[in-house]
Parts: structure tokens; sequence; C-alpha cells
């Protein structure tokens, strides 16, 4: 449920528990609810835009490019930004063209490119057809920016001149939100619209998957470390096993277009559950806060996030969480994971049942 709180331009979104919550997963979990800021849109004139996003007025930073509700990490994120101004030259951009960006520091990650970047962008769909993109130089996710781009219906999408940041004459800026995982329901889920319309086909029907378990075996950290025996378990109950690093933004979209269950460990491809239609059930193998060796440094909360609850919740999907145990000696937000074979199969049952 989201509604407006009086007085203010900022919305407050009810999230719906998980399905298998008791008073004591509750309280290992962030809070649940949040409020977010109605995004904005600024017309602007001769902006330096920075390759990560941030963007100079002279050479003060415009507070809407970057995410201003951290205020322990301003520091770092200006750092940055300030960095790049100062040692990259600012090249002019084509005149003619009125400009738009809707990255940030963080969009070079996928799960911030979906729900940070494309509601941005999404926000200027009415006026997209007169506005250039300007696409951010991340190679980790070289392919999924253009072709989630390319359905909003962009006048056209242009690189940042080589080596250097780019300086618009003419600039449209849709605000930042000012922390990550504070969603707008009706931008994410005109999302999936969008997408589901532009791709939903891109496989054969034969080819799509109702139940999906998300490995990271080719992921950096944070997989599931005796992974080779829950494949049985999988396996009895119908569940496909999918590495999203092997397939096209387009195929995701398609492949999740028929899925009833997904199911992941904390990561960014739990982000695709945006594609599965309403109804949906997602399950989320998450590390036991009660080991945290540290807080989050951005959330600064030894609880576990609250992302993929709130996500699920605004995509009105059923949302269930398995806490699991580090390996031996696994520390920080990469650490491996030991998933127990009885809960993990109880939980899929769990899943099964409600997505029936």
């Amino acid at each position: 449920m989201t509604k407006a709180v009086p007085g203010a331009s900022i919305r407050h979104v009810s999230v719906r528990p998980p399905a298998n919550a008791t008073a004591e997963i509750l309280a290992r979990i962030d809070p649940l609810d949040y409020g977010y800021p109605e995004g904005g849109v600024r017309d602007l004139r001769n902006v330096v835009v920075t390759r990560s996003g941030i963007c100079f007025r002279g050479l003060l930073p415009v507070r809407e490019s970057y995410h201003h509700g951290y205020p322990h990490k301003w520091l770092g994120h200006l750092s940055i930004g300030y960095a790049s101004r100062v040692r990259r030259r600012a090249r002019a951009l084509d005149g003619s063209q009125t400009y738009c960006i809707g990255h940030n520091l963080w969009t070079g990650g996928y799960f911030h490119w979906l729900t940070e970047a494309v509601p941005r962008l999404l926000r200027l769909r009415d006026q997209a057809a007169a506005l250039t993109c300007l696409t951010p130089p991340f190679a980790r996710l070289a392919g999924i920016v253009e072709d989630s781009i390319r359905p909003i219906g962009f006048r056209a999408m242009a690189r940042y001149p080589d080596g250097a940041n780019g300086k618009a004459k003419r600039f449209v800026l849709p605000s930042n939100p000012p922390r990550k995982a504070e969603y707008d329901p009706p931008a994410m889920q005109l999302a999936r619209e969008l997408y589901l319309h532009a791709y939903g086909g891109t496989l054969e029907t034969p080819a799509r998957q109702t139940c999906i378990y998300v490995t990271r075996r080719k992921a950096r950290g944070r997989c599931v470390s005796n992974e080779a025996e829950l494949e049985s378990v999988l396996a009895a109950r119908g569940f496909a096993v999918v590495a999203f690093e092997d397939v096209s933004f387009p195929e995701q979209v398609s492949l999740l277009s028929s899925a009833k269950v997904l199911v992941s460990v904390h990561g960014a491809g739990l982000s695709n559950m945006m594609f599965m239609p309403p109804g949906g059930v997602v399950v989320e193998l998450m590390a036991d806060p009660a080991e945290a060796d540290r807080p989050s440094p951005v959330r600064r909360s030894v609880l576990a996030p609250a992302t993929y609850a709130r996500l699920a919740s605004v995509m009105d999907h059923h949302y269930l969480i398995l806490f699991c145990p580090r390996t031996a000696g696994g520390q920080g937000g990469l650490a491996d994971l030991v998933v127990d074979r009885d809960a993990f199969s109880n939980v899929l049952d769990h899943a099964l049942s409600l997505a029936e």
C-alpha cells in the first residue's frame, strides 16, 4: 500500500512481511516500511556530466545526481565526482541536442541499474522522443544498458567522449533517489509492463520455466558452498538452475515472464522478480545476521537488509526468507553460505504451495 505523507512530498509504502515471518525473523530484518520522495526533473544549462553520473554546474555538484540520503557517504561520493571533474576534460556534446542520464555511482551494478536508473529514465518517457540519453561506461552491463533503454523511446543514445566527461548545453536530469531500495512502486510496475511488452516473447514458450533457481557459482562471492547437495532437492521439485551471466537481458525478461517461483541467494539476480507476473513467490537465501562481524558500511546496520522483501511487495509477490550460516572463516558481504538441506526443502515446499 502506498499513501502520501500529509504536508510533504514523501509517499509512505507499507511492505507486506515475509510469508514465513515470525517475531524472531522480523527482529532480524531492517524495517520493512519506507518513504520515498516523488521524483522530480530539472532542466539545466551548461552542465558537466561526469562519467560516474555526478553532475556539476561550475564547481558545484548538483544534489539530485547522487545518493544524498547517506550523510556519512557524502564525502566519498563527492570526492569521486570532484576527482573526475578535475582529472578529465569536459568535452562539449552536440549543442543541437538535449541530453539526459539515469545512471549514478552505483548503477554499474545490475540491481542499481534496474531499480534506480530505469525508474529515473521512465520519468522522462513523455519527452523521450526529444532527448538523447547519455549511456554510462559500465563494462559489466555491456548490452544490458542499451537493451533496457531502447524500449523507453529516446531520440537517440550517445556515449561519453573517449576518456572524457561530457558538457551539455541543454540537459534534463531526473532526480536520483536519496537512498537505495526505496522504490517508486508505480515506476517499478511500469518497468515490468514495458519490458514484458518489449521482450516477453523473446524465448519460445518451451524454453520458459515456472520455477527458477539462480546460481551464483559464476559470481565473485556470496555463493552456496554446498550447492551440489541441493541439486536433487531442486530437481525433484521441477526447478531449472540458471546462471543469468549466460543469458541476455531480453532473454532474462522472457524467461521470467512465465515464472511463478524465483529462488536465489541475496544478490542482483533477485532483481529479475520485476519481470514475473504478479502473485509470484520469491525465496531469498540470506546470511544469518546473527553472524555479522560488522555493520553494513552503507546502511550502518547489522540486521538483514530489507532490499528484496520490499521489492517483492512492490511487485505484488509473496516473499520467503531463509537465514543461512556463512562458511567457516567467511566474513563480510561476499562470504559464501551453507544451506541446510531440510530447511531448504521446507522453504521450497512452502513457496510451491503459495504459487498454486
